[in-house]
């Protein structure tokens, strides 16, 4: 391992992933969304990841690192307050308590990366709506 730079991909929420594009287009057409209370992750978005992985290759980093957002969420939570911040106040929610989990990496490691290359999933529902 010491040769090596591995990287752990975290929810990767990006505008153009069809994720987000099904996301608008069923809060657009007054669309049932289904949101797990019971599951938790954390994301990260495009931009972040590609300036993080430039950090790691530029500075020759060997090791583990986990490219999410510092903090993990709730699923609800975290769109619920995507789809309020993208102006739609009454959108469709169905809960699905089925599903539950853990989606999320955290590192031990605090020293990964500078501060410019860090975020919260709050920053990435910021970066989302604007």
């Amino acid at each position: 391992m010491s040769q090596v730079a591995m990287w752990r991909k975290p929810h990767p929420v990006f505008v153009t992933l069809p994720r987000m594009k099904y996301l608008l287009n069923s809060l657009i057409n007054n669309e049932e969304i289904v949101l797990y209370p019971k599951l938790l992750y954390n994301a990260n978005t495009d931009f972040l990841i590609a300036k993080q992985l430039y950090y790691i290759i530029e500075n020759k980093l060997k090791g583990i690192f986990h490219l999410g957002a510092e903090d993990v969420v709730n699923h609800k939570g975290f769109y619920n307050e995507l789809i309020l911040g993208l102006g739609f106040n009454n959108a469709r929610i169905q809960e699905n308590f089925e599903e539950e989990g853990y989606f999320a990496l955290l590192s031990e490691r605090h020293d990964e990366f500078p501060g410019r290359l860090r975020l919260m999933n709050k920053s990435v529902i910021s970066y989302l709506i604007n």
